[in-house]
């Protein structure tokens, strides 16, 4: 039931993508745009969940050798970066800055009240592509490790790291991940409760945003003279672009999407909240769908917890969460690391479970 919906899920999406593209291509994409959309937002999502669904074992124990891969070359990578960054500050700027004026990487230049930043992005393609997955490194190492030393050492590593990012929104994801090991480690019985709220009050957030920001006077949209972390432009240029696109004036396009896909051909408009860039693309029946799918998917991992309230279950959840709280300012659910991490891994440990002990909910029967 849940690997067939969310095959419907991206299955609708690469059609959408098609039609809009052959009836209706407003955004003027070429065919090439076309063929990278599918790609990275239907054949790569697709074929994440056959494989996780037909070969769940595998999958999982997959992903934790590849994260533990991942996080040591991450590690050396950007400490090595670091070290140069302190020996030549200029060299190391301008390297940054040609790999993104050759679309290798995205936005690695900050700007505040005192000046630039640089944000570390490492061997990702952003600052928030690293600080995301500075919080999979943390989050496998609260729920992994066992020693309380090894735990802490690790961390002294990846709290640094996720700082240089300078991405609030990725540490916002962190300190949600590490209250909920917290409550986890601490306050068992409330761990399901706290997650429950989270995920309601994202919910709940993403549907009532748009009249709220209709209603609410949010003038610090264009102040530019706060410090790197207390800056407000940027979230108010987000809310600029949430309130026009949300208008009543876009009926049509909020009932049934208009096959937008960011960053692809010259288009200068930005949605930078996964919930209203899957209204943009395909309407909010999609994004109905999308909450039934996260309703599905955290009912089935709630069960697996009650049953057995072990440190890989809470981890799962914890990601899960993390995912849903990173999409309300960033597009981040069609990234690589999101898609692998935050969204695939929990979904990994149903498919796993329901393969293991034959039926959960009548959808799986082991052959």
């Amino acid at each position: 039931m849940l690997a067939f919906l969310l095959i419907v899920f991206f299955t609708w999406n690469n059609v959408s993508f098609i039609l809009y593209y052959l009836f209706d291509n407003s955004y003027n994409y070429t065919f090439f745009n076309l063929v990278i959309a599918l790609f990275f937002q239907g054949i790569i999502p697709i074929t994440l969940i056959l494989l996780a669904y037909l070969h769940p074992d595998k999958m999982f124990d997959a992903v934790k050798q590849s994260n533990l891969i991942l996080s040591v070359f991450t590690i050396i990578m950007t400490t090595l970066l670091f070290i140069s960054f302190i020996i030549n500050p200029k060299e190391v700027t301008d390297f940054f800055i040609v790999l993104m004026k050759n679309d290798l990487i995205v936005n690695p230049i900050q700007t505040h009240k005192g000046g630039t930043q640089l944000r570390f992005s490492s061997i990702f393609y952003s600052a928030y592509s690293l600080a995301l997955y500075c919080n999979v490194m943390i989050v496998f190492a609260l729920f992994y490790i066992k020693s309380s030393i090894k735990k802490i050492l690790i961390l002294l590593i990846i709290i640094p790291l996720l700082i240089m990012t300078f991405n609030r929104n990725g540490i916002a994801v962190a300190a949600i991940s590490i209250s909920a090991y917290f409550c986890w480690r601490f306050l068992t019985p409330f761990f399901i409760y706290y997650i429950s709220t989270i995920i309601i009050c994202i919910v709940i957030g993403v549907l009532l945003t748009p009249l709220v920001l209709n209603i609410i006077d949010y003038g610090f949209g264009h102040s530019s003279t706060a410090g790197i972390f207390t800056k407000l432009s940027t979230l108010g240029v987000r809310f600029n672009a949430w309130v026009d696109f949300l208008s009543p004036n876009n009926f049509l396009e909020l009932l049934i999407g208009k096959g937008f896909v960011q960053g692809l051909a010259q288009t200068t408009f930005y949605l930078d909240n996964g919930f209203y860039y899957f209204i943009s693309q395909n309407g909010v029946f999609w994004l109905l769908l999308f909450f039934i799918i996260v309703a599905i998917s955290f009912i089935k991992l709630k069960w697996i917890y009650n049953k057995s309230p072990d440190n890989e279950t809470a981890a799962c959840l914890t990601l899960f969460i993390g995912g849903l709280f990173a999409m309300i300012l960033n597009n981040s659910f069609y990234e690589n690391i999101f898609l692998i991490f935050y969204w695939t891994f929990p979904l990994l440990l149903v498919f796993k479970t329901e393969y293991n002990n034959k039926n959960i909910f009548g959808f799986y029967t082991r052959v």
